[in-house]
């Protein structure tokens, strides 16, 4: 037990050194403070080009120790702070501000890695050789941050720029990760300036030159895609039906110990549903007559856990295809019994079956659905409970989680003539799922951000939709249960939206332009898409394996 306290007191400062670390721990904080705003609900974008400057200049000249503490503080109150909004959870899970505090502290560790890192190479490159490594160093990390069954790819420093377009086009080639890099560079020749103020600065001058130049670079580029001409392209009309649901409403609905309550509040969403689909109609007649090509349903619209082996619950779907005259593209849980089991009244039929998050497609005057797609992506302590599977009953009774099981192959579905993808929720934060539909013509994201109520969540989830709209040069058609559902185009262009709302249905109907050819697949769509985080981590990695010796001191350190 010694010998184990002896380790583990390795990784922790001195007192001495605690005390000599206060400063630098105040500036981290400064930091993570800073970039809180750049984020939903402020979006103050311009932030971030200086925010994260006060941390960074505390890490030169540190132990790997020291700076990996510096990088635990700043990232455990940087996600804690971009994180206070999952506080809305609450209301379903008493244990959110707690779990919300372990995420924050997990998430921490990667800016403790960045900052030990950074601490432990300022000691062994030369100044000149570390111009890049401290923005390749975050790029890197912030695609580590992506991989992996408990990836979390929110709060990019790229994505505080949601609202200026010229500047993120670049994303069809390098992704968000160009422009985190931007970033971070202009950080770190802040920083630089700062810490250097009273020596020599050409070091750092030149770094602000390039720095400058990277940002104009992207700018022309971006000004020349937004003033693209677009190709031909031919009117293709969708509707988005939002329905307005409460999640405590959506939760109570899957409560089958209650059944009466149940039927009574699956009639009245589905009452809503059917209202809305005639204002649907209503509006296309009063336009052209013209009914929508595909009419898109958030995530979880139809809510019974077993919908596709309810023939009721098919039928009803299929007389709303009847009536809107127009393909219904929706929600629901998919459940596949246990093989070779077909009797329903034999309980390993439903014990050793198991549950998907879909989607599904059906058209009119057809009694078959013309198919389904299996969320792929799932969301860890949300809709399964990853490793915590194997202790019997923490999901169900700690968590209070779903079980849901991955779904394992992408699907193409055509309505109107047209070829288009699916992104459930979660999934439209990665990338990597969106590659595999080089051949659709747009991309349908469906979701429930009910869970977060009018917080900003809705918000910071929308961006996502808009970086893989540029990614792909594709539109993005976003139905969302309380909001924010919108159209986007292959810019980044928000053409239309519904607001936040959760206590009424609404709809879009938009003549989204189409090109009559699909569009070529980007750079960044590509299998090899990631370079650019490819690239800052074999220069990372080579600086540190190759280079050892001690910086001179005569020299900018970048």
């Amino acid at each position: 037990m010694k010998k184990f306290f002896l380790f583990f007191k390795r990784f922790f400062p001195t007192f001495e050194q605690w005390c000599a670390l206060r400063p630098s721990f105040f500036w981290a904080i400064v930091s993570a403070c800073l970039l809180w705003l750049p984020f939903p609900p402020i979006e103050w974008g311009w932030i971030a080009f200086f925010g994260l400057a006060p941390f960074l200049a505390q890490l030169p000249g540190r132990t790997a120790k020291e700076g990996a503490w510096i990088g635990l503080i700043f990232g455990y109150f940087f996600f804690q702070f971009n994180m206070l909004w999952l506080n809305t959870l609450v209301d379903v899970n008493p244990m959110a501000p707690f779990g919300i505090a372990l995420a924050a502290l997990i998430c921490a560790t990667t800016t403790a890695l960045f900052g030990g890192v950074v601490a432990w190479a300022s000691h062994r490159l030369s100044n000149n050789s570390m111009l890049f490594f401290a923005p390749a160093l975050w790029v890197a990390i912030e695609y580590l941050r992506a991989q992996s069954e408990w990836a979390f790819p929110w709060m990019y420093l790229g994505h505080t720029q949601v609202n200026v377009l010229p500047l993120i086009q670049i994303c069809d080639i390098t992704g968000v990760y160009g422009v985190s890099f931007l970033i971070a560079l202009t950080n770190q020749t802040l920083a630089d300036a700062w810490r250097l103020r009273r020596g020599n600065l050409r070091g750092v001058y030149i770094q602000a030159c390039i720095a400058a130049g990277l940002a104009l670079l992207f700018v022309v580029y971006g000004q020349q895609r937004l003033k693209e001409t677009p190709p031909p392209s031919t009117p293709y009309r969708v509707a988005i039906l939002q329905m307005g649901v409460p999640q405590k409403t959506k939760l109570a609905s899957y409560d089958y110990s209650h059944p009466e309550t149940v039927k009574r509040i699956q009639e009245k969403i589905y009452r809503s549903i059917e209202a809305e689909l005639q204002a649907i109609h209503a509006d296309c007649t009063q336009r052209n007559g013209k009914q929508p090509a595909l009419v898109v349903f958030p995530e979880s619209a139809v809510t019974f856990p077993y919908f596709n082996i309810a023939p009721n619950l098919l039928h009803m779907t299929f007389d709303w295809a009847t009536t809107s005259a127009a393909p219904l593209f929706f929600g629901a849980d998919r459940f596949d019994p246990a093989e070779g089991i077909t009797d329903k009244d034999d309980p390993r039929y439903f014990e050793e079956g198991k549950s998907h998050n879909s989607a599904y497609l059906v058209r009119p005057g057809e009694d078959l659905l013309a198919g389904y797609y299996d969320k792929m992506h799932l969301v860890p302590f949300g809709e399964y409970g990853s490793y915590l599977d194997i202790i019997p009953g923490f999901t169900n009774y700690i968590l209070g989680i779903g079980n849901f099981e991955p779904g394992r192959n992408p699907r193409l579905f055509e309505a109107g003539g047209k070829k288009f993808g699916c992104g459930i929720c979660f999934e439209s934060c990665f990338p990597y799922l969106f590659r595999q539909y080089p051949e659709a013509d747009f991309v349908a994201v469906i979701t429930n951000d009910a869970w977060y109520k009018l917080s900003s969540g809705a918000r910071r989830h929308q961006t996502q939709a808009i970086f893989r709209a540029i990614e792909m040069r594709r539109p993005v058609v976003r139905a969302a249960n309380t909001g924010i559902s919108c159209v986007i185009d292959p810019q980044g262009r928000v053409l239309a939206s519904l607001p936040l709302d959760e206590t009424k249905t609404g709809h879009i109907v938009f003549d989204l332009p189409l090109p009559n050819t699909t569009p070529g697949v980007t750079p960044y769509m590509r299998a090899w898409g990631d370079w650019l985080s490819w690239l800052c981590l074999l220069y990372c990695a080579a600086r540190c394996c190759l280079v050892r010796r001690k910086p001179n001191e005569q020299e900018i350190h970048p």
